[in-house]
């Protein structure tokens, strides 16, 4: 009987964590294609310490190219992979890799 209730609660428990899992990543991928339709482009970035020059690196993408970089400090894996796998696509399709190495090695 014990048995039972065990596998009950470990069986209740997994559906609730997916549930959560799901919510989180159809959470991040609403919220990605909302700001896509304001116009907005985002990076996710973690934080850290950086060099000196990633503050000017990022005024640079978000003056002159619109592009915004965001830590996304309290929100879930799966929120931060539904965001990212709307808006990464859609910076990909804007600029490609070069663009983003050109804007790190200017003067």
């Amino acid at each position: 009987m014990k048995r039972i209730a065990f596998v009950s609660t470990v069986v209740i428990f997994s559906s609730l964590m997916g549930c959560t899992s799901f919510n989180g990543k159809a959470r991040g991928i609403a919220d990605a294609k909302r700001r896509l339709q304001n116009g907005e482009l985002v990076q996710t970035v973690t934080m850290g310490r950086y060099a000196d020059w990633i503050g000017e690196y990022r005024q640079i993408l978000r003056d002159e190219y619109g592009i915004a970089q965001e830590g996304m400090l309290g929100e879930s894996i799966e929120y931060i992979e539904g965001f990212e796998s709307v808006m990464n696509p859609e910076i990909s399709r804007r600029f490609d890799r070069e663009f983003f190495d050109s804007i790190g090695e200017r003067p």
